[in-house]
């Protein structure tokens, strides 16, 4: 499911590309094969940082990211739509900077 976040930054990249809202839908929505891969790679980034920082924190906070500190394939739905939002945003960029298209 595409966000309505990202369907702007979509629309953004292909007007600044010249492109129409037609070929937006087809040529830069990431696989989602690709968006998966990034997720998991940002959520295992994130349970490095969030273990290395977490004698740093509130023991409630740290409670609470404690049970996220699973491997990928166990977040909930909506914990991997939080890294799938970071995956596109690593896309996005990409695609700005014309590393990708």
């Amino acid at each position: 499911m595409v966000s309505a976040s990202w369907a702007k930054e979509d629309a953004g990249l292909a007007q600044a590309q010249g492109l129409n809202e037609r070929v937006i839908s087809v040529n830069l929505t990431p696989p989602s094969d690709v968006v998966e891969a990034l997720a998991e790679i940002e959520h295992e980034q994130w349970q490095h940082w969030s273990q290395a920082v977490a004698t740093e924190v509130c023991p409630l906070t740290r409670e609470k990211w404690r049970a996220s500190w699973v491997e990928y394939n166990q977040l909930t739905e909506e914990m991997k739509e939080a890294d799938r939002l970071w995956a596109r945003k690593v896309v996005t960029l990409l695609r700005r900077r014309r590393l990708i298209k």
